[in-house]
């Protein structure tokens, strides 16, 4: 995987969890796009092997549509910047500024390097480590310090060990999403089930006599059988957004493992 890549709902978690990420919103058609592209493309480039920092685009009018409708994105190209530790959610991110006294408004390479240098940092890779931070020094060194052997059994292990807690993560939100998948099911049943209460109360308000009563009592009855079953749904709701948010940590988490581990 690599910073370059498009970016979408499907490979988020795998490529942009933790980081610090600049996105390009475009599309195929868009002809400011278009001329963004050979700039976008180098600093994408710059970036491709960066740790903790990622450069991407999202196709608007392909696998990134969903992301473009969640983020509200209203016209192409849009550029965002933020630290992606809080899922997909746009809570952090800001947009970049055209800046009118720049080539293009600070849309060539050489405003862009510096803009992303300034707002995600400097690049770190493991082939020049001069802009690395000390910590990420003294592992690089300790990783190029290791026997050929060694370091290939290291790798092997690491990378069989992240293999299993990945392969543990996804099916954990899996089951989460089925169970988010339920929830909004019976929601959408109840919001079903509160319309025909309403109808039910017109009803009893206009019946009369002994009809009246047993349209009251049939009334009351649904009334407090909906009651239960609000109650019920808070109750999943509340459960459903501390699961989420334990996924959420869960995934910076094995993210921070990954990166300090030299794999």
């Amino acid at each position: 995987a690599t910073a370059g890549e498009e970016l979408h709902p499907g490979n988020w978690d795998v490529e942009a969890a933790g980081k610090a990420i600049f996105i390009n919103f475009m599309r195929n058609d868009c002809g400011h796009c278009t001329r963004l592209e050979p700039h976008w493309n180098r600093l994408m480039e710059d970036y491709q092997d960066s740790v903790y920092q990622g450069v991407y685009e999202v196709n608007c009018g392909g696998l990134g549509m969903l992301l473009c409708k969640d983020w509200k994105i209203s016209h192409t190209p849009a550029l965002i910047y933020g630290n992606a530790s809080a899922g997909m959610k746009r809570t952090g991110f800001e947009a970049f500024q055209p800046d009118p006294d720049l080539p293009d408004g600070g849309r060539d390479y050489a405003s862009l390097r510096k803009f992303a240098e300034e707002k995600i940092g400097p690049v770190c890779r493991l082939s020049d480590v001069s802009t690395c931070m000390d910590d990420d020094k003294a592992m690089i060194e300790e990783i190029k310090a290791l026997p050929a052997e060694e370091l290939d059994e290291r790798i092997k292990r690491l990378s069989s060990e992240f293999f299993e807690k990945e392969k543990a993560f996804r099916k954990q939100k899996g089951e989460f999403e089925d169970r988010h998948h339920l929830f909004e099911s019976g929601l959408k049943d109840f919001k079903a089930e509160k319309k025909g209460l309403e109808k039910a109360e017109k009803k009893v308000q206009k019946s009369k006599g002994k009809a009246a009563e047993k349209e009251k009592a049939r009334y009351e009855e649904r009334r407090k059988s909906a009651k239960e079953k609000s109650e019920a749904l808070e109750a999943r709701r509340q459960s459903l957004i501390q699961e989420k948010e334990g996924l959420a940590q869960r995934r910076k988490e094995l993210q921070r493992e990954m990166r300090t581990s030299g794999l």
